[in-house]
């Protein structure tokens, strides 16, 4: 797929991260992500460009990225949980991440060489992980672009477990990343980051 690149320096490593992105700051580098208070809300998220940006190419993705810049220390069931609203195109029903026909996704992924490699801390997922999203983004279709909004009532709190699925344990290092994989048909509003 595509990646925008952007050059930077990693911060000091930290064992704990936190914002509620109310205050601009150059923690994180963003491409197609924007770090401000859209429309319709009252407070600042980390999000997507709306309608976010579709692949040119088919069968290739189009990934948005935003990267923390400081590496956080893990510990052993260390936890990351922030806020979402995730209005990306559902897969078909009955695929699963990595089908073929599991179209828009959002994933959240760490690198402990430095961005070299990235590593998913859990599966990507879909509009269907909440059946309130995914019926806003499907009743909203309208040729190959859903115009469903996110609002703020519609945030859900995600948890993911750092260290469960065995990729990286207690004292690794790693760099935090947000992706959102976009293919080249249907398209909607994105996915909003809060409360991190």
């Amino acid at each position: 797929g595509y990646y925008g690149v952007e050059v930077f320096e990693t911060y000091q490593p930290l064992t704990g991260y936190f914002s509620d992105f109310n205050k601009t700051s150059n923690d994180f580098t963003v491409n197609d992500f924007n770090i401000d208070v859209p429309a319709g809300f009252s407070n600042g998220t980390l999000h997507t460009a709306s309608p976010y940006p579709e692949s040119e190419i088919q069968h290739e993705r189009y990934n948005l990225t935003a990267q923390l810049k400081y590496p956080i220390i893990l510990e052993e069931n260390g936890q990351m949980t922030f806020d979402e609203i995730v209005l990306v195109e559902p897969g078909e029903q009955g695929t699963r991440f990595t089908d073929d026909i599991f179209w828009d996704y959002v994933i959240v992924e760490a690198s402990n060489n430095n961005g070299k490699t990235w590593k998913p801390l859990a599966d990507g997922y879909d509009s269907r992980i909440n059946e309130s999203w995914e019926m806003q983004f499907s009743n909203s279709l309208k040729s190959n672009l859903s115009d469903a909004s996110g609002h703020e009532n519609m945030f859900w709190k995600h948890t993911i477990n750092l260290t469960e699925n065995g990729t990286f344990s207690a004292g690794d290092t790693v760099l935090f990343r947000f992706r959102l994989a976009s293919d080249n048909s249907v398209n909607g509003w994105g996915w909003a980051i809060d409360n991190l």
